[in-house]
């Protein structure tokens, strides 16, 4: 039983992968986030226009606040009757030039929604896998250089206290993060229980403009796959 959420920040970009999503023989539930009921109106729009979905559509307006990871959040109690779940968001990265976080979108759906059968059917006969992202960007290996956990060093140890993970972990040995660039990923609900039963409030993320480290939601990309 397989749903995915999409938040829909950007309704052009939603509208520019769509086709992506309508794959043969791939029958899911699709859970859309949004900030405005104007927005909820244009992708409305898009999806009227384009092929029906294998599944039901569900369209939820959320306060624009934590980007894409507390409207995902904020789904939890929905998310958690499905076997898998793929969580994916129209990525703008304003603080670059646009082909920056247009070429590292794309290698990021190319890598999740394309293969989609192939990733679902490694959930089915794998039992233990709880978590598909892909692999570091491109641009980051050869242009930006990787991750570290630098500015959200103490914030990513205080949500894995406050999580409760008994996990032991030397986070403080990681050369770099292995993590989905991004928060985009295939996962079980079961997998990831503690965060999405955690119950964070509106106020544990910070308003728009959003800082590029350092805040709870960069914790959570950091940690979920730990």
């Amino acid at each position: 039983k397989t749903a995915i959420h999409f938040h829909v920040y950007y309704p052009d970009i939603f509208e520019a992968y769509l086709p992506k999503l309508q794959i043969p023989d791939s029958h899911y539930d699709l859970y859309i986030t949004t900030d405005s009921d104007d927005k909820k109106e244009k992708i409305l729009n898009i999806l009227n226009m384009g092929v029906p979905l294998s599944g039901k559509t569900e369209i939820v307006v959320v306060p624009n606040r934590g980007r894409d990871v507390l409207p995902w959040i904020m789904l939890s109690d929905k998310l958690r009757h499905y076997d898998v779940v793929g969580h994916f968001h129209t990525k703008k990265s304003l603080s670059a030039p646009a082909w920056f976080g247009a070429a590292w979108l794309k290698e990021t759906m190319d890598s999740l929604i394309d293969p989609m059968p192939l990733i679902l059917k490694t959930f089915e006969n794998n039992p233990e896998i709880g978590i598909v992202f892909p692999d570091i960007p491109l641009l980051f290996k050869t242009k930006m250089g990787l991750l570290t956990l630098d500015k959200s060093w103490a914030i990513v140890i205080q949500l894995w206290k406050r999580l409760g993970c008994h996990k032991k972990i030397e986070l403080n040995m990681l050369k770099t993060l292995i993590m989905p660039y991004g928060t985009m990923f295939w996962y079980r609900p079961d997998a990831l229980k503690p965060l999405m039963e955690y119950g964070f409030s509106l106020e544990d993320f910070p308003p728009e403009p959003f800082p590029t480290g350092g805040t709870l939601a960069h914790a959570i990309e950091s940690i979920v796959v730990y």
